[in-house]
């Protein structure tokens, strides 16, 4: 039987698909090329028509994971002011954090990266790059350096509370880590825009009076 490329892509799109829920939740080790392919209802042969090896898989998985935009997760490139705050609670939610199979790959994955082949590293970091630009949009901040640092800070302090809160076998400390960051994101967010100004006009007269 002859298939058509959209039939081919579908296929492909699919074995994406349930490499990374597996992924996910059984780490890239974890889960096996065999592993994938049932769950896709392939057959493992097949794999090598759509990837040359399983690190070409992973990268794939990252990049369609992380910036996929029909996501409420760190996916979603029209954050706005509005929705850095929902974006915030939601990412630090008990769905969230009891759901790694469908929650936010960086959380699961970001570890596995650090041992992968610059190849993979690479697709990796520059998938970052544009997600934290999206994010930098929405991010609170007088300037564009404030909002990228403040990103920056929101999204690393959201990745550590989730792989903390979920390591612990203590509900109530988790819950403890996830009110911590919460707090302290949103601590930040609402800080004076002008705070950072004064400060630096403050240590500009003091120069001035001490030359």
């Amino acid at each position: 039987m002859r298939y058509t490329g959209d039939h081919k892509q579908k296929t492909h799109e699919r074995i994406v698909a349930e490499a990374s829920r597996l992924f996910r939740e059984e780490g890239y080790k974890g889960a096996s090329v065999d592993a994938v392919m049932e769950a896709a209802e392939l057959t493992p042969g097949g794999f090598y028509a759509h990837f040359d090896d399983k690190d070409a898989l992973f990268a794939e998985v990252l990049e369609a994971c992380i910036l996929r935009k029909n996501r409420r997760l760190a996916a979603d490139a029209e954050l706005t002011d509005e929705s850095f705050r929902e974006w915030v609670e939601y990412y630090l939610g008990r769905d969230h954090l009891d759901e790694p199979g469908n929650s936010c790959p960086l959380t699961s994955l970001t570890e596995e990266v650090a041992r992968q082949p610059k190849k993979v590293r690479k697709v990796f970091t520059d998938t970052i790059r544009i997600r934290l630009a999206e994010i930098a949009r929405a991010a609170p901040g007088a300037t564009a350096a404030e909002r990228s640092e403040n990103g920056i800070t929101a999204l690393a302090s959201l990745m550590g509370a989730i792989m903390l809160a979920r390591a612990v076998t203590d509900a109530d400390l988790s819950d403890q880590i996830l009110h911590a960051v919460r707090k302290s994101i949103f601590a930040r967010a609402e800080q004076p825009a002008e705070a950072k100004p004064r400060v630096a006009a403050r240590k500009s007269i003091a120069a001035k009076r001490d030359a």
